[in-house]
Parts: C-alpha cells; sequence; structure tokens
C-alpha cells in the first residue's frame, strides 16, 4: 500500500485535546487500510518536551521532527510585535508556515520516496505547493 506523510504542527501524544485525537485517529484507520504512515512534527520556539518525548516514542523510526531555526523564532517574535502596534496583529495566511520546511520535506521525500502527503492546518497550505510529493491532501 502507499506511504503517507503526516505533517502537522501538533503533538499526537498524549492525546489529550480534540485535535491530536482527530489526527491519531485517521492515523490508525489509514493504518488498518494497509498504509504506512509516516509523522513530521513541525516546532516553532514553544516546545512541550513530554509531550514530544511522548509523540516520538509512540511514531519510533517513523517519526521526524522539523524545528524552525532560532533566527526564524526571534524574527517571527519582532514581526509579531510590529504587527501588534502597526496592525492589529494581522498576518497573511504564509506567514505562519516555517521557512525551510518545505526543503526538509523534499529531502525526506528523497529517502524515503512518499507516495502521499496529508497536511494538518490551512496556515500550511503554502507546503503543498512547494513539496514534491505527487498526491498532497489538506486536512482542516
Amino acid at each position: 500500500m502507499a506511504k503517507i506523510l503526516i505533517i502537522s504542527p501538533s503533538y499526537t501524544h498524549p492525546t489529550t485535546a480534540g485535535n491530536r485525537k482527530c489526527i491519531l485517529d485517521y492515523c490508525t484507520l489509514l493504518n488498518k487500510m494497509g498504509h504506512e504512515i509516516y509523522f513530521l512534527l513541525i516546532s516553532d520556539d514553544k516546545i512541550d518536551y513530554n509531550a514530544l518525548a511522548e509523540t516520538q516514542n509512540n511514531w519510533g523510526k517513523k517519526f521526524f521532527h522539523y524545528q524552525s531555526s532560532p533566527f526564524r523564532c526571534f524574527k517571527r517574535h519582532i514581526v509579531n510585535r510590529i504587527r501588534k502596534h502597526i496592525c492589529n496583529y494581522y498576518w497573511k495566511i504564509d506567514d505562519w508556515c516555517p521557512n525551510g520546511v518545505c526543503k526538509y520535506i523534499n529531502t525526506l521525500h528523497k529517502n524515503y520516496n512518499f507516495d502521499a502527503a496529508i497536511v494538518n492546518y490551512v496556515y500550511l497550505s503554502k507546503i503543498a505547493e512547494q513539496i514534491n510529493i505527487e498526491k498532497v491532501a489538506l486536512y482542516t
């Protein structure tokens, strides 16, 4: 069956929130259908290390973690402060998608040859246009 990469900024474990449960449920369903599921967690500067460890333990070798660079996190904080005072926190949808994540995903794809990807959350939709995986679904 297909190799599917799940791309999400949400941990799957512990399953203490609806979004985590939803992601885990559809991953379980796809796995029961015979698909091989991989999970990519995208993190910014706010990392819950307990949840990270638990998610990583659950996924094992099928877990990947992309963490934004310290520079990007710093830049995001500065831009957020500017937007707070100038335009009442107005963000464009692609502003929330970390720079470099698409290159990271394309490198993973070269190594694992994914058949499909599922991108969670609309603010990561830019990923769908910029990765080399042929089939991409946006789950939001």
